[in-house]
């Protein structure tokens, strides 16, 4: 025993304080420490324990331990989702403290005895009073979470009838007798002990999750109650337990008594507990006061009886039935508790109290009260409404002790543990303190059924105080009658001295001993004034706690069997072949045996030759010697007794005495497993003493043994053998049984099998292995079995298992595929734990192989099949974290953000001189580096600065007329201005990331003007500007602010957030709500919005914003498009009047909010083909003006909405059943080119407008734009020729002068048609003069003096078909990049703009060129296309400059800027698609028609504008640098397949990529980073796609493109052009360049020690290893020349030589300068061992195997003997002569190359 510290001990007079130790975790050890109401936390090692945390309560802390809670959305939670948490029980109630700071105050409904953290449960025993005799309520309870309930356990329980086994009873834990005694929560199953107090038995429990079938039936209940079923209401919280919480009520007409008290005459006790009385009342309460049924009041008399009073019901009166009314006396007696309510996970409201008891059904067959009885009989639907809780776990009996009816004194067990042996045998400890007994069962007999379960078949142990379990070395430390026991089992195995601790107790400030020590038999005691064991508590692996009678804490620890590893294995190894009784006396013998020597391994050799019974000595004598003090006072295990313990009970056990050669039976057995080990050995570099070591042992067994071959062996490994063994004094065997391996086999050589297996092809003999003893060994074999079967294309076994008749089973090797093997080669030394550290560890010609494939694997990495752990292994971390890893994406810097704020703290809109482009535009600045494109596309977006007014002052000008000049210029700017916010929006586009803390943060939309020089700012305060202006504008400022943020894929956004967010004053406020509202569309279209609660909707909906409500329904619509959510279609249908009821009220619902809902309904719909929405939507076309149609405004907006969403709904459905049932084409015809009404005659003037008169005929000024695009997107991509005619151009000027076909519907029907002529779509010119009419060539842009209008007609039509048609092409390339398209649509842009005329209306062009300007921006969006970018800013300062500011339109200027935003899409990481979706997304954006003004919306909702958002996917590739995570730019191949064909796409990085659904594979090329190729699969795609970066590691010597570009600095191309080449570290340290440019750490060190000291040889290997990026082999290298180096070489050393030169020589895959160099050394190392070795001491050795000579000389015979291959050859005297020596050579057909050495040697011509 070892004496570690003395514990600061709590003072003995606080009896509430108490130490709690939790089991190691990771080295560091968790102690509580319970000092009255407060614990301490306590943690660390061994060596340093620090104080952590201090938690205070109320009232003294009852019991603290750790618990587990399932927690997975917290933070705090660990990898499996559970959080450690600190639970402390207090009277009352349990404060759960979590690790994320978390509080949560539980309060009990119960009395609680104990509790224990089991089966990721809190269990928890009631209390049961003395009163309660009578099964019924339940015992023990669990907690799974502090937010829910408490749930009753249930029991499987086996009947025991006339001392024989019946049937399994189930039913709730009830029976008050019941006592837990421990509960064992390490062990699987956990195991529950309890005691039966009225059979004084003790019963064992297995825990098991409960299931279906574990929930007891009501009729298997005793008592008739549902075994105490707990339960809790489904409506409110109950109230408290406490008696005197109890509401009380009074005036019943009506009463019911029922006496609770218990009859003392009878002595007996009513079934109603105070636990059911209180349970019972609350639920009568509870149900009695709710919804006019009944109110109760219960009042408790006197003498302890309830009083149940009644008041009858008015309404319930009248029926006839008995019924109350309600009270006429308020609640009194409020619980202290009623305001500490929380809500549950589930979403229910409870209180803490809410897990109280309450009965689920009565039983008819309840022994209640006539009263009570009476009372249920009425009103049985009181307990209706509630709800059983069904058990976690359900107990099942494994073992009972018989009754013991004779013993009347209570006897519980306090404390109990599960243990093991040495043979691993497990066994149930539990200890009896009335007793004084310890019994064990034998757990591993019973679950095999060898004991029964009812019996008395455990073992006894008598005179015990306390007893724990030493975990980490399979003992017991028992405390009897004052001194220390160690068991292993129930197998004794020493005494323990206890003077170290006597000593340290004893000794006082002085240095003197207080105390003088006597000893005895049984150990130590203490005389004078001396300290007693009080007991032994606190284990922790094999460290404990003594207490002594003063109450001193003392902290020991037992040493472990063996200090040495290598005897741990070796005695391990020795168990593993013995039979399973033998182990246990092993152990002991060699416990006992290792207290007599201070030298462990002489120790253990003559303990190990004794008990092969090899020595000629009895060795009980050295066995028994004084006891050795290691260093004072600590004292290791001293005195030995291996006598059996002093046993009692109904069954014992003896232990017989030790015998000293209880081995000798396995003696060969114990001497090839110990061989075995030997050669596990030397497959780590750190065993070499060890080795030799065990190798002497060896030698001296194998001499006994007569084993020369072995001694041969052994002696060749170690040649100094042969100075250091004695073996005077050991037997000889002269009959050796039969062995299982046999000794005319060579001795199994580790190095010998590998070396046969890369020369020979092939091994002679099977390596042997001892499963779980050779780790090693087994590792090494399996991998190479691997190796070779790649190599050589074979399936040989190369290894079996020794001592059993079943080889190892072989992994499956039968696939000739490259990436199979290797995979398969990963896979397993990424499962046995072989990490490049521990592959060190191996010796080097062992290791060059793996590392070499290992290299070879990590520059040929497969991303599809190997598994992300290989990767790791191969130090591919780079391609882990592309395919697997979750690195956070840089975030963008919100540097407006403010502060966090607390619960109820509103957060308030930030405003501040951010322009709202502040983000992590790292992409742009590495795409964009040598220009400076981002900052002007910053500048021209800024809409936060004032815009600048350069006007002069003519001189007849007044000041005043000046100043009204200025405003109404500014007026004009401020369209500019105002039209910002949607192209911001669609720069900044997912960029940003708030954190929850902080605020939002909205830019301003700044309105002022700045005049130069003095920049002095006006306003708009001096003219008329139109009401509202600012509103949209607004709005659309608030977009942009909330699609800035992160998708919900990437960052959920609490609603919590959301909420506090809204401006001061709420939505309601006079500022800031349009903002807000379109903050909340935002929210929608990234999918926020679904977790914003219901009641949060409703209340922004109730407030009656137009612009709120707008935004609400389409960012929820949006968020759930196409899901048909059944809630959202409710809602919408508010504000659709067409879904609402024939009869409902009318509502004032204004036309853009219905049409926000109409768009809503398209968006929910979408792709459905529903058909009652497709019919309802078109009616919505062609909606006649009605009363509610104020004014007619925005018919034509509502009009083209319905047609959107008509389209939305039949998404691409083409000729389905529903469109054509519904005759759809043809209505939709009627409403593009005009004809009757549907229903003429059923048309109601009266309720028709009385401000727009429509008559019979379709109006298709209002109706042609959503007909157009409603058919188009039904028959989208469909091809269909016939429906195309039908949105044709015309061909004749008739049909030009028409009205249904004007020129702006004209570009309309050319979109739609090539829509639907998907397939036909070019981007050529030839497509484009196709789709325009031959008429229209002919008459347009040509002077017609007699018709001018028809040159105006002509031209317009012509320029608004080719708008058509460069807007079809902008929809089919949308994010393609495609420089075809690109340079098409340029010329159309440059044709359009040539046209501008005075005779073509200014409308005209602007439209048309604005239009094709966004086909440009979709084609090339989110590339930054610079060509691109000069058109727009030509516009942006064309529509600002003085002569044409007063003249410019708002909606052209929104166009210009969101083409300029649609070219930077989402700082250049986003991209547009063309699915179906997309193409509907964007023809809602970009509709090809601008609004007038800031508030017009009559023929398009602005709101639209920001539906983009669903057709903007990321599509940018980044690559970051591994080691610093900065974006690189690294040249990449994008394989991709265009129509079947495959192709390679050469990009720099970061870049956009195509369409993912065309890209095959990712290649890194170029030679300055690891190459990978990754092969797309679904996973790959999906994990690219959402976080859009490859990581690449850059090569060793290499610099980034960035900082080298072309090549010239790099380490290798600075040492290549120095005169001295190789001199790499010379380079270094001329050039003063840190080594720390190596990406490798482990080069660092190498170039820091080695380099730049200037040695060749190092700088040579370093360039060799890193120009060929084989740094695997630099360690070779290293070790390589470490070895030729070497004075004195060692046949260990000699070995990896020969294995190194046979790997690079018969199968080559290292690098020539690595071969040739291993080469040179054996070469080297061949001629110095052939020159030296001493010919006669050579033929010596080969006549008689005798050595003979000086050591040096035998070394070198021992390393020629291996150089050469010389096998044993055992002589029998016959021939002396060098020529009988040479014959008997051959005879043994030894290898010829080995036969010409021995002749060269001993020079004998050949």
């Amino acid at each position: 025993m070892e004496v570690l510290y003395k514990c600061n001990s709590p003072s003995a007079s606080q009896n509430t304080d108490y130490w709690s130790i939790s089991e190691k975790n990771g080295g560091e050890t968790d102690h509580l420490l319970v000092l009255g109401c407060s614990v301490k936390v306590f943690k660390g090692s061994d060596a340093f324990e620090t104080l952590k945390n201090v938690f205070t309560v109320h009232s003294p802390i009852l019991q603290a331990l750790w618990v587990w809670f399932k927690d997975d959305d917290s933070k705090g939670a660990g990898p499996d989702g559970y959080m450690k948490c600190l639970c402390l029980r207090e009277q009352g109630q349990l404060n759960i403290i979590m690790n994320n700071g978390t509080f949560h105050t539980l309060p009990l409904p119960f009395n609680v005895r104990g509790m224990w953290y089991v089966n990721r449960l809190l269990l928890i025993e009631r209390s049961v009073p003395d009163t309660e005799v009578t099964d019924g309520l339940s015992v023990l309870f669990t907690i799974s979470h502090p937010m829910e309930d408490i749930t009753p356990v249930t029991s499987r329980k086996i009947s025991y009838i006339n001392g024989q086994k019946g049937t399994t009873n189930l039913s709730y834990v009830t029976s008050p007798q019941l006592r837990v005694a421990t509960v064992i929560s390490d062990h699987t199953p956990p195991l529950v002990l309890t005691y039966d107090t009225r059979d004084n038995t003790h019963t064992l429990w297995a825990i098991q999750t409960a299931t279906s079938n574990d929930i007891p039936s009501p009729s298997s209940t005793p008592g008739g109650v549902a075994g105490g079923v707990a339960s809790r209401s489904r409506g409110a919280p109950l109230s408290s337990s406490a008696p005197e919480r109890i509401t009380q009520y009074s005036g019943s007409p009506i009463q019911f008594n029922l006496d609770i008290t218990p009859d003392k005459n009878e002595k007996k006790r009513s079934l109603l507990t105070p636990l059911h009385e209180e349970s019972l009342r609350n639920a009568t309460i509870k149900r009695l006061q709710s919804g006019g049924v009944a109110t109760a009041g219960i009042t408790r008399t006197r003498k302890g009886s309830v009083s149940f009073t009644f008041s009858p019901s008015p309404s319930l009166a009248r029926k006839g039935e008995v019924s109350v009314a309600s009270s006429s006396r308020p609640v009194s007696g409020r619980s202290p508790f009623v305001n500490r309510y929380s809500r549950t996970r589930g979403g229910a409201v409870r209180t803490p109290l809410s897990p109280v008891l309450q009965y689920s059904r009565i039983s008819p067959y309840s022994k209640l009260h006539p009263s009570m009885a009476l009372l249920y009989n009425n009103n049985n639907h009181l307990l209706d409404n509630f709800e059983t809780l069904l058990p976690q776990i359900c107990l099942h009996q494994q073992w009972a002790e018989l009754p013991d009816l004779d013993c009347m004194m209570y006897h519980s067990a306090v404390d109990a543990f599960v243990c093991k042996d040495f043979k691993k045998e497990k066994y149930f400890v539990y200890y009896i303190p009335e007793l004084s007994q310890i019994r064990i069962l034998s757990l591993t007999k019973l679950f095999l059924g060898d004991i029964s379960v009812y019996s008395d078949e455990y073992i006894v142990i008598s005179n015990v105080s306390s007893a724990i379990n030493l975990i980490n070395i399979n003992m017991i430390l028992i405390l009897i009658n004052g001194s220390l026991e160690l068991y292993t089992g129930p197998y004794k195995i020493t005494n323990i001295d206890l003077s170290p601790l006597y000593e340290i107790v004893g000794r006082n400030e002085n240095g003197s001993m207080g105390m003088s020590l006597s000893g005895n038999e049984n150990g130590m005691s203490l005389s004078g004034n001396g300290n007693l064991i009080e007991s032994i508590v606190n284990p922790v692996g094999n460290e404990f706690n003594i207490i002594t009678t003063d109450n001193d804490i003392y902290h020991c620890s037992i040493l472990p069997i063996a200090q040495s590893h290598t005897i741990s294995l070796c005695i391990d190894g020795i168990c593993s072949i013995v039979p399973a009784d033998v182990i246990n006396s092993v152990f002991i013998s060699y416990y006992n045996s290792a207290l007599s020597l201070a030298n462990e391994w002489i120790r253990f050799e003559n303990w190990l030759l004794s008990v092969l019974g090899l020595t000629n000595t009895d060795t009980d004598a050295d066995f028994v010697s004084d006891p050795i003090l290691v260093h004072d006072p600590l004292l290791k295990l001293l005195k030995v007794d291996v006598n059996p313990p002093s046993v009692g009970g109904a069954k014992r056990q003896e232990v017989g005495v030790v015998s000293n050669a209880l081995l000798k039976d396995y003696l060969n057995r114990v001497a090839t497993c110990l061989h075995l080990i030997y050669e596990e050995l030397k497959l780590n570099i750190n065993n070499n003493n060890k080795t030799k070591n065990l190798g002497v042992t060896l030698y001296k067994i194998s001499h006994c043994l007569g084993w020369l071959e072995y001694k041969d062996h052994y002696f060749r490994d170690n040649p100094s053998l042969l100075t250091d063994i004695n073996v005077n004094g050991l037997k000889m065997v002269n009959e050796v049984g039969v062995a299982l391996y046999d000794v005319t086999t060579p001795p199994p050589s580790v190095y010998q099998c590998l070396y046969q297996l890369m020369n020979e092809r092939r091994v002679m003999h099977r390596y042997p292995l001892i499963s779980g003893v050779c780790k090693r060994s087994e590792q090494i074999m399996k991998i190479y079995q691997l190796l070779t079967n790649n190599w050589w294309n074979s399936d040989d076994q190369i290894y079996y298992q020794v001592f059993n008749n079943e080889d190892i089973v072989p992994m499956e090797t039968s696939s000739t595929n490259n990436g199979v093997w290797l995979d398969k080669l990963l896979q397993f030394i990424t499962s046995e734990g072989l990490t490049p550290h521990l592959l060190d560890t191996f010796p080097v010609g062992v290791a060059l192989p793996i590392k070499a494939t290992m290299g070879y694997c990590r520059r040929n990495p497969n991303t599809l099949s190997w598994k992300p752990e290989s990767l790791l292994l191969i130090g591919r971390d780079d391609v882990y974290d592309s395919v697997v890893g979750e690195r956070e994406k840089p975030r963008g810097e919100e540097k407006g953000g403010g502060g966090g704020g607390g619960g109820s703290v509103r957060f308030e809109i930030q405003r501040n001189n951010d322009n709202g482009m502040s983000f992590d535009d790292e992409v742009l600045k590495v795409r964009f580096s040598t220009d400076m494109r981002v900052n002007e596309v910053k500048r021209l977006l800024t809409s936060s600065e004032p815009a600048r007014i350069n006007l002069e002052q003519k001189p007849e000008v007044s000041d005043h007329d000046f100043l009204e000049e200025q405003e109404l210029h500014l007026l004009s700017l401020c369209q500019r201005t105002m039209s910002l916010p949607v192209g911001r929006g669609m720069f900044t586009l997912a960029t940003s990331e708030v954190l929850p803390t902080s605020s939002l943060n909205i830019p301003k939309l700044n309105l002022l003007g700045r005049i130069p020089p003095r920049n002095n700012t006006i306003g708009l305060d001096h003219i008329d500007k139109p009401a509202h202006m600012s509103d949209w504008p607004l709005f659309h400022n608030g977009v942009a602010a909330g699609i800035k943020l992160y998708p919900s894929s990437d960052s959920k956004l609490d609603s919590t957030w959301v909420v506090y967010n809204q401006p001061e004053g709420g939505v309601n406020s006079e500022e800031g709500f349009q903002e807000y509202s379109g903050f909340l569309m935002a929210l929608g279209l990234h999918g926020h919005l679904s977790s914003l609660p219901s009641f949060n909707t409703f209340e922004y909906l109730q407030n009656k914003q137009e612009l709120t409500v707008i935004g609400l329904l389409i960012g929820l619509s949006a968020d759930k498009c196409g899901s048909m959510d059944l809630s959202l279609i409710s809602l919408l249908s508010l504000y659709f009047p067409p879904l609402l009821p024939p009869d409902s009220v009318d509502l004032d619902i204004s036309t853009m909010i219905q049409t926000a809902a109409v768009i809503g309904l398209g968006l929910v719909y979408m792709s459905s083909c529903n058909r009652f929405m497709i019919e309802l939507m078109i009616n919505e076309i062609g909606h006649s003006p009605g009363p509610e149609c104020r004014f007619g405004l925005n018919r034509e907006s509502y009009s083209l909405s319905a047609g959107l969403a008509l389209g939305m709904i039949g998404l691409a459905s083409g000729d389905n059943s529903v469109i054509k049932g519904l005759n759809i084409v043809n209505q939709l015809r009627v409403y593009i080119n005009g004809g009757m009404k549907r229903d003429v005659s059923a048309i109601d003037t009266s309720s028709s407008s009385q401000l727009v008169l429509e008559g019979k005929h379709v109006n298709v000024h209002v109706t042609a734009p959503g007909g157009i695009l409603a058919l188009s997107l039904i028959y989208l991509k469909t091809n269909n020729e016939q429906i195309a005619s039908y949105l044709a151009p015309p061909t004749t000027l008739y049909h030009f002068e028409c009205v249904q076909y004007r020129p702006d519907y004209l570009c309309l029907r050319t979109l739609g048609a090539s829509l639907i002529l998907w397939d036909s779509i070019e981007p050529t010119q030839s497509w484009i003069d196709g789709n325009i009419p031959r008429i229209a060539h002919e008459y347009s842009f040509k002077s017609n003096e007699a018709n001018p209008s028809l040159y105006q007609l002509m031209s317009q039509s012509y320029l608004f078909i080719l708008t058509g048609c460069c807007f079809a092409i902008g929809l089919k390339y949308a994010g393609t990049s495609s420089t075809v398209a690109k340079n098409i649509l340029f010329e159309q842009y440059k044709k359009i703009v040539s046209h501008q005329t005075e005779h073509i209306s200014k409308y005209c062009v602007e439209t048309c060129t604005q239009s094709v300007l966004l086909s440009l921006s979709m084609v090339l969006s989110g590339t930054g296309d610079l060509s691109v970018l000069k058109l727009i800013r030509k516009h942006h300062t064309i529509l600002s400059t003085n002569e044409n500011a007063s003249n410019s339109c708002y909606g052209y200027q929104m166009a210009t800027h969101m083409s300029l935003g649609l070219l930077f899409l989402g700082g250049g990481r986003y991209s547009l698609t063309s699915d179906n979706k997309s193409i509907v997304a964007l023809l809602c954006s970009l509709y090809p028609h601008y609004p007038s003004s800031s508030t017009d919306n009559r023929y398009h909702c602005q709101a639209l504008r920001h539906l983009y958002v669903l057709a903007a996917a990321p599509r940018v590739l980044i690559t970051r640098d591994i080691n610093n995570n900065e974006s690189v730019s690294v040249p990449l191949t994008l394989h991709c397949t265009d129509n079947g064909s495959e192709s390679g796409l050469e990009v720099w990085s970061p870049c956009l990529l195509p369409d993912w659904n065309r890209i095959t594979a990712i290649e890194i090329k170029g030679t300055r980073y690891s190459p990978v190729k990754y092969e797309l699969n679904e996973n790959i795609k999906s994990h690219l796609i959402r976080y859009g970066t490859i990581f690449v590691k850059l090569l060793n010597g290499y610099c980034s493109y960035e900082s080298d570009p072309l090549g010239q600095k790099s380490l290798l191309s600075l040492a290549l052009m120095s005169p001295t080449h190789y001199q790499l570290g010379g380079v270094i340290g001329q050039l003063n360049i840190s080594s720390e440019a190596f990406n490798d750490k482990h080069i660092n060190q190498i170039c820091d020690i080695y380099c730049r000291h200037g040695n060749e040889f190092h700088s040579s290997a370093l360039l060799e290893t890193i120009s060929n990026d084989e740094k695997e082999l630099l360690s070779i290298f290293l070790q390589l020349e470490e070895i030729s180096n070497e004075l004195n070489i060692n046949n260990h050393l000699l070995w990896q030589l020969k294995l190194c030169y046979a790997y690079s020589a018969n199968i080559s895959p290292v690098h020539e300068s690595l071969r040739d160099y291993i080469e040179t050394i054996i070469m080297k190392t061949n001629k110095m061992i052939s020159k030296s070795v001493s010919p006669s001491l050579l033929l010596n050795y080969l006549i008689d195997n005798k050595l003979t000579g000086g050591i040096s000389d035998i070394n070198i015979l021992s390393l020629f003997i291996n150089l050469t291959g010389l096998p044993f050859i055992k002589r029998t005297g016959e021939g002396t002569d060098i020529t009988s020596v040479i014959s008997l050579l051959v005879g043994n057909e030894v290898n010829p190359k080995t036969i010409v050495d021995v002749m060269m040697c001993l020079s004998v011509p050949h």
